[in-house]
């Protein structure tokens, strides 16, 4: 694969970095700095594990499978020709082949009739937590595909099956690319949140369509309603099987799908490309340069390991080399400083100094103990206005949806020859529709009403502790002075550095899935991802719970049992009645589940706040830690002779040697990584 050797070489410096945070995280536990150490030991494993994402998206019939397998460069993926694939494919890097089988949590009540007798013995070994099974990988169809002849809604709903992870040893997979294989756009509302809650964890996502029905009105739907809405605009579009369009459309299609799709990517024209996905598996699985370059993939490939590497790949490495060099400047500079300044006072005075700290370091826990109520108490005060939202953007549902549903034109029409099949189909026809325009509705209520109020009460928690963090790091640094002496150097650029930020880094192991500061947002506040993860976790949660609405097997009695005698005869005006009564069995329903709804909600707001607040403690109490550990760890060496403290002036010097080396390499490191295109 041309662009293999790219990605190799951002292996190496992801490796390259690694070794520099576990290297300068085992100086910093030799110094006693234990709570930045155990966050540069979080840090480098966060950046061991890093990969490129990378998001395959498209209606069925698109060619999905056969385009992974063409970038793979090998046939991992079936090319299904049997209905929809049902879950979450994942392919990853492993020297040996095999497919691991995840279980949703908790299971549907009913499960399908033809599950395997294995995995049914698998399953009632435990109901809840199911844990995951390796299978054959021939079998794989078997779990992922929706079985023929069977409804693709009562299908979704019995599928145990959560995702399965497909491990193949492949060079470009072993360098760090992953593939997310997504089920059809087209396949269930519930499906596309799934996918959405992926693509915030994607470094690149590839909306593929066909060449021969370009651009229609179901995948623009997605792009502007889905994507857009929910804040995602780096998109690459890929028409597949332009090898099967007529030479002579080809430039028609070209000039079409630019024009149409320019607009819908941040890339522009320069992510919209078209290919046979069929002739690239082939020229590379037969060594066809020749094939493989008028496929068109090549060009798509340069352009994407160019947008992970030089775009993508610098964040996730310039971000953690950053974050590291800031903790080791403070040890450079500060720290080790301070503890040679220690080593040259007498055990009775720094005792001394000691003494008289103590009191001002409790002062400091119970002013930590006083932001973590004041957290509490903010987060508190916010949660009645975020209801109100909330319970207003149901209300209004119930005054819209008998208007929406009004304005529904119908695909299928009433028979009066068979007035309860048509009728059912009609209403099954409402259900989907309406559960779309509700899904749409809700992604500009959550953007236009719910994160702005969230957002503002923030603010005012901002506003509320900011100005006591500040304060608490000018008492903190006036200790550290007292007991050491004003020893420290001036670091560079420490002007530049917020008390956040210094929250932030001290709190590094506890944000495991973000970078320190990074995850709090520069100027306190909470970062972009934080909104937009927000987002999703409410659609998840809001699309699971309207999932009953849309599902004609438990909304058909419903509905039907709210109809009077008579409205499924053939009379006039029975689409209008249709909709009457499809309008009060959602309204019903909707009704029921509101209740839940707005816990739920308000469940995932508070506890998002909360984690970043637990963090802004836990970073505070870090701080505290360190000071005491540092000069316990003094007075013991002082007290256990000259010998202890000359190993430790030995055990100074040499990582302070170490250290300020780290530091050098990070600059050429970071320095390198910038100018690198």
């Amino acid at each position: 694969m041309s662009t293999g050797k790219e990605y190799e070489k951002y292996k190496q410096l992801r490796i390259t970095l690694e070794k520099m945070i576990s290297d300068g995280a085992k100086s910093l536990e030799k110094l006693g700095i234990n709570q930045h150490a155990e966050g540069l030991n979080t840090l480098a494993q966060k950046v061991a594990g890093e990969t490129f994402r990378i998001m395959i998206l498209g209606q069925f019939k698109t060619g999905k499978s056969t385009f992974i397998n063409s970038f793979l460069g090998d046939e991992i993926l079936p090319a299904y020709v049997t209905p929809c694939t049902a879950i979450i494919n994942e392919v990853k890097y492993a020297q040996e082949k095999k497919a691991i089988l995840f279980f949703r949590n908790p299971l549907p009540e009913k499960l399908p009739s033809e599950i395997s007798s294995e995995i049914a013995e698998h399953i009632h070994k435990e109901r809840e937590n199911i844990p995951p099974i390796e299978i054959p990988f021939d079998e794989i169809e078997d779990y992922v595909v929706i079985p023929m002849g069977k409804e693709l809604k009562e299908s979704l709903l019995e599928s145990p099956y959560d995702k399965v992870e497909l491990y193949w040893p492949l060079d470009l997979l072993e360098n760090g690319v992953e593939i997310i294989d997504s089920p059809g756009l087209n396949e269930h509302e519930t499906r596309t949140r799934v996918t959405l809650q992926y693509l915030l964890n994607a470094d690149a996502t590839i909306f593929l369509l066909t060449s021969l029905a370009p651009c229609g009105k179901a995948e623009m739907d997605f792009i502007e309603n889905n994507l857009h809405r929910s804040g995602f605009n780096d998109i690459f579009f890929i028409f597949n099987r332009f090898d099967q369009l007529p030479p002579k459309e080809r430039d028609r299609l070209k000039n079409f799908g630019l024009n149409k799709l320019k607009g819908e990517t941040s890339f522009g024209e320069r992510g919209i490309f078209f290919i046979s996905a069929y002739d690239a598996l082939m020229g590379k699985m037969n060594n066809n340069l020749e094939q493989l370059e008028k496929s068109g993939i090549v060009e798509f490939e340069k352009v994407l390991s160019d947008f992970l590497i030089n775009q993508r790949g610098k964040t996730k490495l310039t971000q953690p080399a950053k974050e590291l060099k800031r903790i080791i400047s403070e040890a450079i500079f500060t720290t080790i400083p301070g503890q040679k300044s220690m080593l040259n006072t007498s055990l009775a005075e720094i005792e001394q100094k000691y003494a008289e700290a103590k009191p001002r370091l409790e002062q400091l826990e119970v002013r930590k103990q006083q932001m973590s109520n004041r957290i509490e108490l903010s987060i508190e005060r916010m949660l009645p206005d975020i209801r109100r939202c909330i319970q207003d953007y149901f209300n209004s549902l119930n005054e819209r949806i008998p208007l929406w549903l009004s304005e529904i034109e119908l695909e299928n029409e009433f028979q009066a020859m068979h007035p309860k099949e048509s009728s059912e189909r009609i209403i099954t026809e409402l259900l989907e529709k309406i559960q779309g325009k509700i899904e749409y509705e809700q992604l500009g209520w959550q953007n236009e009403q719910l994160l702005p109020v969230v957002s503002e009460k923030i603010e005012i928690m901002k506003e509320a502790i900011e100005a006591n963090i500040e304060n608490f790091y000018i008492e903190l640094d006036n200790i550290k002075i007292n007991i050491a002496g004003d020893c420290g150097q001036k670091i560079e650029g420490a002007k530049d550095v917020s008390a956040i930020e210094r929250v932030g880094a001290a709190a590094l192991g506890f944000f495991a899935g973000d970078i320190g500061a990074a995850a709090i947002g520069g100027n306190f506040g909470f970062s972009k991802t934080f909104f937009t993860q927000l987002a999703t976790q409410i659609g998840a949660v809001v699309g699971m719970l309207l999932l009953g609405i849309s599902n004609p097997l438990t909304m058909l009695p419903v509905i039907i049992g709210i109809a009077v005698v008579g409205f499924i005869r053939g009379k006039v005006g029975v689409i209008d009645q249709l909709k009457e009564k499809t309008a009060k069995g959602v309204i019903e329903e909707l009704n029921k589940i509101s209740g839940q709804s707005i816990e739920a909600i308000m469940g995932n707001v508070k506890d998002r706040v909360q984690e970043i607040g637990n963090g802004i403690i836990h970073g505070l109490e870090s701080e505290i830690s360190t000071v005491k550990e540092q000069v316990e760890s003094i007075i013991r060496d002082i007290k256990a002779g000259e010998a202890e403290v000359a190993n430790k002036r030995d055990v100074l010097e040499k990582c302070e040697s170490n250290l300020v080396r780290i530091n050098q390499d990070l600059d050429d490191f970071i320095l390198a990584l910038l100018q690198n295109n």
